[in-house]
């Protein structure tokens, strides 16, 4: 079993998934036809490589959804062994998106753009708060912010006008 094969498998697995998600380990060996030791094997040249990432449901709960930051590849490593392979899900990483995926259709909504990348959907992204301040200056919108969280939307009486763009 060739880990090119594998890290393709893993790689079209995510592309094709609507949600960003990676694919089971359990189902990676089913698909590739081989049993749960070799896909570790694989996954384990794949994963010291860098060119997959592990997420584990027993780090992050979901492990079909990549929520939180990567482990350093010595952890991944460590839970590829002791971890049953129903409860870890392989994806690649953003270098190898990077170099195989054409991502202009997201040139205009760069938070949206970190996903199909692998990149941890929690990952905290700070900005300075005046890049809102045309929020808080338009009276379409509803801004209300606290200490570390707040939110923005579109007051009901515009929600569907043709003063707001579709998006």
């Amino acid at each position: 079993m060739a880990a090119a094969d594998a890290l393709d498998r893993i790689r079209t697995f995510f592309v094709e998934s609507r949600d960003f998600n990676g694919i089971p380990v359990s189902r990676l060996a089913e698909h590739l036809g081989i049993a749960a030791p070799d896909v570790r094997r694989v996954l384990q040249e794949l994963v010291a490589a860098q060119r997959v990432d592990l997420v584990f449901a027993s780090h992050s709960e979901n492990p079909h959804i990549k929520r939180l930051p990567d482990l350093p590849v010595d952890a991944q490593l460590a839970k590829l062994e002791a971890d049953d392979p129903a409860g870890i899900c392989a994806y690649p990483s953003s270098d190898v998106l990077r170099d195989t995926r054409d991502l202009r259709e997201y040139d205009d909504r760069p938070y949206t753009r970190r996903l199909p990348l692998a990149e941890a959907q929690l990952t905290p992204i700070f900005f300075e708060l005046r890049v809102l301040e045309q929020y808080f200056r338009d009276p379409r919108y509803h801004c209300r912010f606290w200490d570390r969280s707040g939110l923005i939307s579109v007051r009901q009486e515009h929600y569907q006008s043709d003063q707001m763009a579709e998006r």
